[in-house]
């Protein structure tokens, strides 16, 4: 390499005796994986880092870890990025992805072997521009197109981005690919919080649909036409999120966020119709069967099936003894199985699986993944730490057929595993471009001045409303779906709910002994409930909820209970009296 700063043969290489007699090169610092340098497990994708990190030195003439010894360079591969303004402006942008891909610290996004490294070095997934006349734009397809799936990973600067045409099919002429943008109403940009997945494409490729982020009725699902300019509100979808087609394209279903029912309307609006009205616990996501005659959608207790026109929910998988929740079914093609997202409480226990429609038999496909869609090239599109990924899968079979393959950086990734994007049948790609979501949260002491440090005493997990005990010894959280209380000096964990039904509410009593949550453990709505803190007791029915409550607080003599009451139009401030024979509530201030 001319003008390294060293030979290869230089760098620090680490040996020990530990591991037997001889002793055993462990491999050349400047040039090891984070999970390497760490000691952790190996495989494949360890050599693929090491081809980075070599063709990184190749292309700039130095090393992309560099320190003055072996412990000074395993720190800059575990913490450092390279330096990436080293890469000239000679050097092909395909190159500097492909870099980037192989030099990334979570081996999971490095891609699954160097076969798809190489073929991202020749252009493989990439489209190029050319110029036309402004009636009639084309775009030249990329040479040697290997694989039959090709996507722009397009660096948008609105929030909801193009579509791309992806090349699910072989054919003899070449095939066209376009791309662009969609600019949304200024009153209603797309929702981007929040755990739903409220980006959906037609079947047909030619009508966009997606939720508003904004709140009350005005948070409705808009539509766009791929050949019109504007998109137009869907009338009837008030407080709609978890947006998803029908087989013809022609009506909408969703998630009716209030008062929790899934309903269908027309595209150009209208009244609604309810699909599923009992819900227990709704998780997430829904998908229409390409036959048009049922509805899968995700819960806290497994998959379950629902006649479109409406009807009994049954139950197509059970309580998974690992994961929490099933979440974002995609139906395939022939309606024999379906995909979906194992849920656990956190990245290393979620899974990408599939589902016998027929027997609900389950089969894990593929950890870390989540949001699973099915693309008619015979591959499953899937997100993972803000990047959407391909994998090729046999639907007969219900097999993987390939390694998984980095196809567009950058898409909206929520903490729930909702991934903005959708495929359609024609192999149209539609997605909201923007940075992942932390998928686990961690749990951080906060000074008044702003100095903040971790708890480092709690997992990192899926944690929502941590709450401190009286004594201040142990703090109180909902994580993934169920309450849990960790120890604040050696981390001990209680789990003091095993169902997946306990929301982002949790409070304790004033002595310490008892907690009270809001869940759906009793049906569809929040129901108050209390559970002693050591377990000895079941959950206790408190109050049932009309509506839907959520417990904020408990007064510090223990005879009010704080908490916020969902109304059909508005959410109510409410105070649950505990020191009569039965709790009541009573409203404190409305519209709140």
């Amino acid at each position: 390499v001319g003008g390294a700063t060293s030979s290869m043969s230089m760098s620090p290489t680490i040996t020990t005796p530990a591991m037997t007699q001889a002793g055993l090169i462990l491999g050349t610092a400047a040039y090891m994986a984070p999970e390497q340098a760490r000691g952790k497990p190996l495989d494949r994708r360890a050599d693929i880092w090491a081809f980075g990190a070599v063709l990184f030195e190749m292309l700039t003439g130095r090393r992309a870890f560099e320190g003055e010894d072996v412990t000074d360079t395993l720190a800059a591969v575990v913490r450092s990025e390279p330096d990436w303004s080293a890469l000239g402006a000679d050097v092909p942008a395909r190159a500097v992805k492909a870099l980037r891909v192989c030099l990334r610290k979570n081996p999971r996004e490095r891609g699954g072997d160097i076969g798809a490294i190489r073929l991202a070095l020749e252009g493989a997934f990439e489209t190029t521009v050319v110029e036309a006349p402004p009636a009639e734009p084309t775009v030249e397809a990329a040479p040697q197109r290997i694989l039959p799936v090709v996507a722009a990973a397009v660096a948008a600067t609105i929030v909801l981005a193009g579509v791309v045409a992806w090349l699910v099919w072989p054919t003899a002429e070449t095939p066209t690919v376009t791309r662009f943008e969609v600019t949304t109403p200024p009153e209603a940009p797309p929702r981007t919080e929040f755990s739903y997945s409220d980006l959906a494409i037609s079947p047909d490729g030619t009508r966009i649909a997606y939720g508003t982020g904004v709140s009350g009725d005005a948070a409705r699902a808009y539509v766009r036409e791929i050949d019109q300019l504007e998109a137009t509100v869907i009338r009837g979808s008030e407080v709609a999120a978890d947006l998803f087609f029908s087989p013809d394209g022609e009506r909408i279903g969703f998630r009716q966020v209030q008062n929790g029912p899934i309903r269908q309307v027309s595209v150009r609006g209208g009244p609604t119709a309810t699909i599923a009205s009992s819900i227990r616990p709704y998780a997430g996501g829904a998908s229409w069967a390409p036959g048009g005659d049922f509805v899968v959608y995700g819960s806290g207790s497994g998959l379950w099936r629902v006649p479109a026109t409406g009807g009994t929910p049954e139950q197509l998988t059970g309580d998974a003894a690992g994961p929490i929740a099933h979440r974002w079914p995609d139906v395939l093609p022939d309606g024999r199985a379906v995909l979906f997202t194992e849920t656990g409480t956190s990245a290393e226990d979620s899974y990408i699986s599939v589902a016998s429609l027929e027997t609900g038999e389950v089969t894990r496909l593929l950890p870390g993944g989540s949001h699973p869609r099915y693309a008619a090239s015979g591959h499953i599109l899937y997100g993972a730490n803000g990047t959407l990924w391909a994998v090729g899968f046999d639907p007969r079979r219900l097999e993987l057929t390939g390694n998984p393959v980095p196809v567009v950086e950058s898409i909206v990734t929520k903490a729930s595993g909702a991934a903005l994007f959708d495929i359609a049948d024609n192999g149209s790609l539609v997605y909201v471009a923007g940075a992942a979501a932390e998928a686990l949260q961690r749990m951080v002491w906060v000074e008044r001045t702003g100095r903040s440090e971790p708890v480092g005493t709690v997992p990192p997990g899926e944690l929502w409303t941590p709450r401190l005990s009286p004594d201040n010894s142990r703090v109180l959280v909902s994580n993934a779906g169920d309450a849990w209380i960790y120890d604040l000096a050696d981390g001990r964990s209680t789990r003091l709910t095993t169902d997946g039904l306990t929301p982002r509410y949790v409070v304790w009593d004033p002595t310490g002994v008892r907690v009270a949550y809001s869940s759906t453990r009793g049906g569809p709505d929040n129901d108050v409930w209390l559970s002693p803190v050591d377990g000895s007791g079941a959950p206790e029915l408190l109050v049932d909820g009309d509506g839907g409550l959520d417990v904020e607080d408990w007064s510090p003599d223990g005879t009010v209970l704080a908490a916020h009451q969902h109304g059909p139009q508005a959410e109510d401030i409410v105070t649950i009296a505990l020191d009569g024979d039965t709790p009541e509530v009573r409203p404190f201030r409305a519209d709140e």
